[in-house]
């Protein structure tokens, strides 16, 4: 008789170690020798690591099963039904193909008859204690590992980028080498070097890098447990932890990110488009992208995509016209030192009302701190037997609907927190932008790029409600309106520009230092 031997453990570290796999493999050789049988050389392929519980996959075990009506071998055996499955279902369904293909079916030396009612019986309830015992430990596992979470010990798993953790001591700490390693690619990575490129270079994982840069280089990190497999929800529980990278460091890094995501891309194509990622329409937020028409002439436009959802959005936008309107507001607004002056002053926030916001948000995260204590209180009034099901189970999606109101609040107000600057934050970017526009000013020969600089110094962020700073574009009864969302500008102005507009901003404010006009246009764009 050839056997089939399953040999297997459930982890990589034992089956480095070999031990288990050693034992299983000289108990079963010699119980195939006291039944008189071979085990082909081909057949040790069904052996090694992979689980035994429900819900993980067992390429071995299929890979056996599929074998099973080839006529490689005439019997499985393993040492024990642990070895075999843990769990009921799928051990029913592979017995049945064993079955199906004549394939015998061995404990050691025992032979279980799979014909046998009896043995089948005697084998589902080995199985099924396996897997009972194998879920409940995995519940108590869950249950103790967000246990330690909320003692503030690391129990999710890995440690977060740059922190060291001691399980004798439960202390936190901070890897200095991989900390050392992020403060080089954060300085090369802000003086214009690709990040994907810096992380090959220093061999780490740029999504992951990501990750710190915009949150969790911070003193919180969220375990998160996913308590679905046991009837619960998925949970986070912010712990504390040393911090590597600052609040200012780490805003400053979001808007790195989002602008090499959206305008710091450069030219699209062919053709140069100043406003390119800065320009959305004011219907659904979508970014216009730069086209040219087929014609001769190749006219330039800001167009919104065919394939947007968006039926009541301005479709094509000459782009020489919008780039000359926008270029000269700007220069026209911080060239005017009182203007600017009034911006910062119109920009400062509310103090009363970043106050309530504070309140709101302290108010919000206790609710939602009493919701998750109420739905633990359902839990054990389950278990307790004091609710039915059915009122357990309108109480617990009454419980969930309030956590997604809560949360999408939290997230509001958070949002709105961080998106108002501090006065000193406003003071110091109209200043930096004012010397930018006044230094392209006094040069009016400028390449494409110097241009986009410009406008990313005044487009470069979000406003207090959280929309991304750029050119909104919307029809107005018969004419075209755009809005300027940026650095202390907020405005809002008709295309196409008059002559009479151009004329006074430029006379106004520059003709006097140039020879004529077309100095000032050149600051526009390529026309």
């Amino acid at each position: 008789m050839r056997f089939a031997p399953i040999i297997r453990v459930s982890t990589e570290e034992q089956a480095q170690k070999g031990e288990s796999l050693r034992v299983q493999k000289d108990s079963i050789i010699n119980w195939v020798q006291q039944l008189g049988g071979t085990i082909p050389e081909t057949c040790w392929k069904y052996s090694g690591q992979e689980h035994g519980t429900p819900e993980q996959e067992r390429d071995k075990l299929n890979q056996l099963l599929d074998d099973s009506n080839k006529g490689l071998f005439d019997a499985v055996i393993v040492c024990d039904i642990s070895r075999w499955s843990r769990d009921n279902y799928r051990s029913k369904e592979a017995l049945k193909i064993l079955r199906t293909n004549r394939i015998k079916f061995f404990v050691g030396t025992m032979e279980y008859d799979l014909f046998s009612p009896e043995h089948a019986f005697l084998l589902g309830v080995t199985v099924e204690t396996s897997e009972f015992q194998v879920y409940l430990q995995k519940k108590k596992s869950f249950e103790a590992r967000v246990s330690m979470a909320k003692r503030g010990e690391n129990s999710a798993g890995r440690c977060p980028y740059g922190r060291t953790y001691n399980k004798d001591t439960k202390e936190w700490g901070i890897d200095e080498e991989k900390v050392d390693i992020l403060n080089e690619i954060i300085e090369r990575y802000l003086s214009g070097e690709s990040g994907v490129e810096l992380a090959k270079e220093k061999h780490q994982n740029w999504s992951n890098l990501l990750r710190v840069m915009q949150g969790s280089g911070g003193d919180t990190w969220n375990q998160v447990f996913d308590g679905r497999q046991f009837g619960m929800d998925v949970i986070e529980i912010p712990t504390t932890v040393p911090r590597i990278l600052s609040d200012e460091m780490m805003e400053t890094l979001k808007k790195r990110i989002e602008a090499n995501q959206t305008y710091r891309h450069g030219m699209r194509g062919k053709e140069n488009y100043l406003l390119s990622g800065m320009i959305f329409c004011d219907e659904c937020g979508y970014a216009m992208a730069g086209s040219v028409n087929s014609c001769k002439n190749k006219t330039r436009y800001y167009r919104h995509s065919k394939n947007g959802i968006c039926d009541k959005g301005v479709r094509y936008l000459l782009a020489d016209e919008i780039e000359e309107a926008v270029f000269l507001r700007l220069l026209d607004t911080f060239k005017n030192t009182k203007a600017v002056e009034k911006a910062i002053q119109d920009a400062i926030p509310n103090i009363e009302e970043l106050e309530k916001a504070k309140r709101d948000l302290d108010r919000c995260i206790k609710e939602l701190t009493k919701n998750e204590q109420a739905k633990e209180r359902i839990i054990d009034r389950i278990a307790d037997g004091i609710i039915t099901k059915d009122e357990a189970r309108r109480k617990m999606e009454e419980a969930r609907n309030k956590h997604s109101r809560l949360i999408a609040r939290k997230i509001t107000l958070e949002a709105k927190l961080v998106n108002l600057p501090s006065k000193k934050t406003i003071k110091m970017k109209a200043g930096l932008t004012s010397q930018i526009f006044k230094s392209y000013y006094s040069n009016p020969v400028m390449d494409w790029e110097d241009k986009r600089n410009v406008l990313q110094s005044v487009f470069d962020g979000t406003t207090p409600e959280g929309q991304r700073m750029g050119i909104y574009i919307k029809r107005s009864k018969d004419k075209l309106e755009y809005e300027i969302k940026g650095v202390l500008v907020n405005e809002t102005h008709q295309l196409p520009m008059r002559e009479s507009e151009k004329e006074g901003l430029i006379g106004t404010n520059y003709i006097r230092d140039f020879h004529n006009i077309s100095h000032v246009l050149c600051l526009c764009g390529s026309f």
